[in-house]
């Protein structure tokens, strides 16, 4: 079943967590969320949010059916605001310039990123993400603990503005 909220401004603390029949959501004026609120909807395959800055945490976990993301203004990822979203293959965030910890982590699908203006990758934010080869972040300046650790298939890194690399950041790669 698909959500469709033209007027909806805000969304509270997991007011859709773990809706099994939900595969698309629509909320064009959707301003602002709390934290987990579509986690463990494991049937999600679209979301559309085109007015949302921040994408809080928890806000897809385990979402492993998830495979559209469109949400344009997002300008900070959330901790664990993906985590095990293993149909996720790309993400494009033009306006992301923070990913907290865990953030992508084990989304064993994700093939591709694009976030051009990131400079900051969380503990373990990429970690588990096996079917990356490539990454490019030009504007990272740090790389958390763990942060793109156990990327099994990546080939190729270019982060030209990197700073701070902390512990295990490419472990297993």
């Amino acid at each position: 079943e698909s959500a469709n909220f033209q007027k909806v401004s805000y969304i509270g603390h997991a007011a859709f967590y773990s809706c099994k029949s939900l595969t698309s959501v629509n909320l064009p004026n959707l301003l602002s969320m709390s934290d987990a609120v579509f986690g463990f909807c494991r049937n999600l395959e679209s979301v559309n949010f085109s007015k949302v800055d921040v994408i809080p945490d928890y806000a897809f976990e385990y979402c492993i059916n998830l495979t559209t993301v469109n949400i344009p203004n997002a300008k900070f990822i959330g901790g664990h605001a993906f985590y095990a979203c293993s149909a996720l293959q790309s993400i494009d965030f033009q306006n992301v310039s923070f990913v907290e910890e865990h953030a992508f982590d084990d989304c064993s699908a994700l093939q591709s990123i694009n976030l051009p203006n990131v400079w900051y990758v969380g503990n373990q934010g990429f970690a588990d993400c096996m079917a990356i080869q490539s990454i490019d972040l030009p504007k990272v300046k740090y790389i958390g603990t763990y942060g793109m650790a156990y990327c099994t298939s990546l080939q190729s890194v270019n982060m030209p503005a990197l700073e701070y690399i902390q512990s295990y950041a490419f472990t297993g790669c």
